[in-house]
């Protein structure tokens, strides 16, 4: 007679879960430069899943989102909302195709068999605001827009936002290209997304400061 010899149950590690444009995939225009969501597995010794793709705007992202099942132990974070403001600009249309968006990813997670934790990270401003055709409609004061829209829908679904703008450095935290993430920017991020992770909690946005810009409002 063969005996089965039980195995001891290992449980499964908790988990990072990336949505997002560029900032989330990471390694563009320097190949070099590490993504936060591994950033930040690492530090917290966690396993990683980056969604990021570059070039998404927030109606892909959800699509990405509306294909993932969640699994007990996950946290998400959604990284969404650079590229709407770059080529939509502060537009009433703009603005409502990206509460849909928002709307249905965290909807989607809400009704998960195990809904994860989620967290909404608004994006800090970029310098290059214009020189990219087709991307060239963004500026702090829309940015500071989506960020309200943002907040608001956070609050309607529990989700918790994530202030990336307090301490962002125009200077420091961007890549030569004026758009995406230096080394800094990125480890910026992933201590924000960190903070997040192990002080659970949604605090009201407030306004932000950054290196090379004056404070804007970045929620109600």
């Amino acid at each position: 007679m063969v005996v089965c010899e039980a195995r001891p149950w290992r449980r499964r590690r908790a988990r990072v879960v990336a949505f997002g444009h560029s900032w989330v995939a990471g390694r563009y225009p320097d190949r070099w430069v590490r993504p936060w969501p591994q950033r930040v597995a690492a530090r917290l010794g966690m396993q990683f899943r980056n969604e990021g793709v570059g070039g998404s705007e927030s109606p892909d992202v959800a699509r990405t989102v509306l294909a993932y099942a969640p699994r007990p132990g996950d946290v998400v974070a959604i990284e969404a909302t650079l590229n709407d403001v770059r080529r939509l600009g502060d537009t009433d249309a703009g603005r409502a195709r990206y509460r849909v968006a928002l709307d249905e990813m965290l909807r989607h997670l809400a009704r998960a068999p195990s809904p994860p934790i989620v967290l909404l990270l608004l994006d800090p401003p970029i310098t290059a605001w214009t020189g990219y055709p087709g991307h060239e409609r963004g500026s702090i004061a829309a940015l500071a827009a989506y960020a309200t829209v943002a907040c608001e829908v956070a609050a309607e679904h529990k989700a918790q936002v994530v202030e990336l703008r307090a301490g962002w450095n125009l200077a420091e935290h961007l890549s030569f290209d004026g758009v995406h993430p230096s080394t800094a920017g990125m480890q910026h991020i992933a201590d924000a997304v960190v903070a997040a992770i192990r002080v659970p909690g949604q605090p009201r946005a407030a306004p932000a400061r950054f290196k090379g810009s004056p404070a804007v409002p970045v929620g109600r």
